[in-house]
C-alpha cells in the first residue's frame, strides 16, 4: 500500500492474455476498496482491447465476481475462458 488511500496490484496473465498483452502480469496502483469492476476499467482506459475479451478474475486461486473489494497482498489473476475438443 502506499500513503493516500491506494495499493499496487500485480495482475498474472495466462494463455491468450499473455500473448495478447506480451508480457506475464501488469502492474496498477488502485483506489484503497478497488471492486474488481472498477480494475477492469482502470485496465479497459489503459488497454482497450482488455474490455473486448471475455475472461474471469481469480483473487488467492478463486474466481470472484466483480464486487470483489480488493485487499491489497493478494494474488490477482485474469484467466480467459477455457476451450476444450
Amino acid at each position: 500500500m502506499r500513503a493516500g488511500g491506494g495499493m499496487n496490484v500485480t495482475i498474472k496473465l495466462f494463455a491468450s492474455f499473455r500473448e495478447m498483452f506480451q508480457k506475464d502480469e501488469m502492474e496498477f496502483y488502485v483506489p484503497e476498496n478497488c471492486t474488481l469492476l472498477e480494475l477492469n476499467r482502470l485496465i479497459g482506459r489503459e488497454y482497450p482491447e482488455f474490455e473486448q475479451v471475455p475472461g474471469r478474475w481469480a483473487v488467492n486461486l478463486e474466481l470472484k465476481a466483480l464486487d470483489y473489494r480488493l485487499k491489497g497482498d493478494e494474488e490477482i489473476a485474469w484467466i480467459p475462458p477455457v476451450s476444450g475438443g
